[in-house]
């Protein structure tokens, strides 16, 4: 889980960095499958982390009245 800071940091940052560091993880998620020798802990830990990010950003959303 991430820090209890991080919902208030990721709304200051906006959606776009949001969307950004989402992104992020998508590309770490898929270079860490390609690698044999990768823990598949590790890459559980980082799409706990993509869909936290996700839904993290759909709250943000909702909150702003923004519709996508």
């Amino acid at each position: 889980q991430f820090p209890g800071d991080f919902h208030d940091a990721l709304k200051g940052a906006g959606f776009v960095v949001g969307r950004a560091l989402h992104e992020a993880l998508e590309r770490e998620i898929q270079e860490a499958i390609q690698r044999p020798a990768e823990n598949d802990l590790r890459i559980a830990e980082l799409k706990r982390r993509k869909l936290y990010l996700k839904d993290e950003i759909r709250r943000l959303q909702d909150g702003a009245g923004t519709i996508h």
